[in-house]
């Protein structure tokens, strides 16, 4: 009787380290296919393993940056982390240099306070007109900024063939950067089911009532068309 009862305890701790093993290998490799599909979709791998974020100037400075800019940044590091990416470089527009970085890129801020922003959206973005007082203009579509109440940013990816991702983050202030920033962090697996890894999007995001729930708060409200 004894002898039975050691067995089936052997047998049953047995199944249970078995069945252990079988779950802990099933969310290894849930885990790794989730990490593989992050850095597919933000372009990372062993041609580009590494990031740069470029930031524009806090308005009316030549050298500031934004805190609203530097939480933007922030936001997109840690989306890089997660998807095992090696730390980005956080570089300020003034000091990207000509040429820019050789890397995938994430643009922050508007055209005015970002140089790199305003020649990526001529050149990736051209239906995307900004004009005074940071109204933009999408073929016909209107989106105005009024303060405290409707802010708008655009979030762009652009997949250039034989160049790494480009991400565009253009908001009409620093709050709807960080904006644009968090909802691609939040949506990024949505993202990634709607597009996949190399098709290109541009999105019109409505931040709303930022007095009441400053940047996270946004919706998307329209689309851009992108040229690689």
């Amino acid at each position: 009787m004894a002898s039975d009862v050691v067995e089936q305890l052997v047998l049953g701790l047995g199944t249970s380290v078995i069945s252990g093993s079988a779950v802990w290998l099933g969310q290894r490799l849930t885990v790794s296919r989730r990490l593989r599909r992050r850095r597919r979709f933000l372009g990372l791998g062993r041609v580009y393993p590494r990031a740069h974020i470029i930031v524009g100037r806090k308005y009316g400075s030549t050298n500031a940056i934004h805190i609203n800019d530097v939480a933007a940044a922030l936001e997109v590091s840690a989306l890089l982390r997660a998807a095992g990416g090696d730390v980005a470089d956080i570089v300020p527009a003034a000091a990207s240099g000509r040429g820019g970085p050789d890397g995938v890129e994430f643009c922050l801020s508007g055209p005015d306070s970002n140089v790199r922003t305003g020649a990526h959206v001529r050149r990736h973005l051209p239906d995307l007109e900004v004009g005074r007082q940071n109204l933009y203009l999408v073929n016909g579509h209107t989106y105005e900024w009024e303060p405290g109440v409707a802010e708008y940013v655009v979030l762009a990816r652009v997949c250039r063939t034989d160049r790494p991702h480009l991400f565009v983050i253009c908001g009409q202030t620093s709050m709807s950067n960080l904006a644009g920033a968090a909802y691609l962090t939040r949506h990024q697996p949505t993202l990634w089911r709607r597009f996949g890894e190399r098709e290109s999007f541009g999105l019109v995001l409505k931040v709303v009532d930022t007095e009441i729930y400053g940047h996270r708060e946004a919706e998307e409200v329209g689309m851009v068309p992108v040229i690689p």
